[in-house]
């Protein structure tokens, strides 16, 4: 990606997750910024998992060389490995967990640690549905 270019916006449909191999993008909800990504971190993970609309948009901010994980590989990978939805439940339930904190600006986690134990059980329970399709 070159500098500047958007790779989706808030709303866009999307299956695929990206890695960062090198680069830098930021982060924006709601028409504000709230955060960067650089080297190594992983995004674009809910709507991979979940087939939700992308929840922020992300743009480059320098020239970046990104990994794609597509839908297809990802689910190949959940039925040889079953274990691997406990593992993408959790990441699913911190980025939710981020996502209203920066929308909401207000720290939200005791209200989520309590509802951690039926939020972790449905998230799994549709990622194993979702790619079961």
């Amino acid at each position: 990606m070159l500098e500047g270019e958007t790779l989706f916006n808030q709303g866009d449909k999307g299956d695929k997750a990206y890695m960062i191999i090198h680069g830098i993008l930021d982060v924006v909800v709601d028409g504000k910024k709230v955060g960067s990504m650089r080297d190594g971190e992983v995004f674009g993970e809910m709507s991979l998992l979940t087939g939700a609309s992308r929840s922020a948009t992300v743009s480059a901010i320098r020239p970046v060389v990104l990994y794609e994980i597509g839908k297809d590989s990802l689910g190949q990978v959940m039925k040889n490995n079953p274990e691997v939805a406990e593992g993408l439940t959790k990441i699913l339930i911190k980025r939710q967990k981020e996502l209203n904190q920066a929308r909401k600006g207000l720290d939200v986690q005791d209200k989520f640690e309590k509802e951690d134990s039926t939020l972790f059980n449905s998230v799994k329970n549709s990622l194993i549905k979702y790619f079961s399709s």
